[in-house]
């Protein structure tokens, strides 16, 4: 119960805008609590959001080896190694999620990506097709497709996938990646 306490004053510290202040109390929660699942998959997702997506990779890591048969770690840590620039790590272990949880669009969305990165466009293409149809109305699944299809030379598959995105939905990236998509495909 303690862990909970400490995260909290991280996250409050984060939304603050105190965030060397946030950044020394998780790396005291981390030493405190090494071996505690919720600190390492807390300190990994703040990891990502700060852009340290080597430092997710190596929490995740630890993460997944102490719930190996975890879809969800599996893939939270393929995710991070696409952020981190690995795919062909990411993509086995997003093949192993998407095994385990094969109606999850957030699994088929990062195996989408694991693929696509990977140079494997149609199987990509497939697999972010599901992604959008287990989950129509969200954004990011979308966003991928677009961009697949897109260089694929499915010009009109693109600008479809890119109509129905909700915008209000994607984070500073994706807005930046929407505004690129947009600008390449013409008015939506």
């Amino acid at each position: 119960m303690v862990p909970v306490g400490l995260l909290r004053a991280v996250r409050v510290l984060d939304q603050t805008g105190r965030t060397s202040s946030a950044d020394q109390e998780m790396e005291d929660v981390l030493k405190r609590y090494p071996n505690d699942t919720s600190v390492m998959e807390f300190a990994a997702k703040r990891a990502l959001v700060a852009g340290r997506s080597g430092t997710a990779v190596d929490l995740l890591k630890k993460l997944v080896a102490k719930s190996p048969g975890s879809p969800v770690a599996l893939n939270d840590l393929a995710w991070a190694q696409i952020q981190a620039g690995r795919p062909s790590e990411a993509l086995e272990n997003a093949r192993n999620a998407a095994a385990a949880l094969p109606n999850s669009a957030n699994v088929m969305d990062t195996l989408g990506m694991a693929l696509a990165l990977s140079g494997k466009r149609e199987e990509a293409i497939a697999s972010l097709r599901t992604a959008t149809n287990l989950a129509p109305l969200a954004a990011l699944p979308r966003l991928h497709l677009s961009e697949q299809l897109l260089a694929s030379g499915d010009r009109d598959g693109a600008m479809a996938a890119l109509r129905s995105v909700n915008q209000s939905q994607l984070d500073q990236s994706s807005k930046a990646t929407f505004a690129k998509l947009t600008g390449l495909l013409g008015t939506l």
